[in-house]
């Protein structure tokens, strides 16, 4: 919930992830996609992060006490696969795969080499 405040008020994110290394995590985009998603902008929705229904795929299952291991296993892999492919394809140009400059890491990095 505080995710999607920050996002819709501040268009910031709170992702530790991303401010620390400047990089987006595996779920980035993930609160734009609900968000399109909610306003029945599918595509959108899609662009942002194409498992969007990720979360439902887990609080399903596990609502009916269904969520093995295996199926935890098949979503993580998943994800980090999507995200490898989004890594290649929109970094770091195209939201929502965009670098982070105030990152911990790279303002770090550029104290240290400038």
């Amino acid at each position: 919930m505080i995710a999607l405040l920050a996002d819709v008020f501040f268009q910031e994110s709170i992702c530790v992830f991303l401010r620390l290394s400047g990089i987006p995590c595996p779920a980035c985009g993930m609160t734009r996609a609900a968000i399109a998603l909610f306003n029945f902008d599918v595509s959108s929705a899609l662009m942002y992060h194409p498992l969007v229904l990720m979360p439902a795929a887990i609080c399903i299952p596990a609502l009916f006490g269904k969520l093995t291991e295996r199926i935890c296993i098949i979503l993580v892999a998943l994800l980090l696969l999507i995200w490898i492919i989004r890594m290649f394809t929109m970094f770091p140009n195209q939201a929502p795969m965009i670098f982070y400059e105030r990152g911990l890491i790279p303002v770090i990095f550029n104290r240290i080499f400038n």
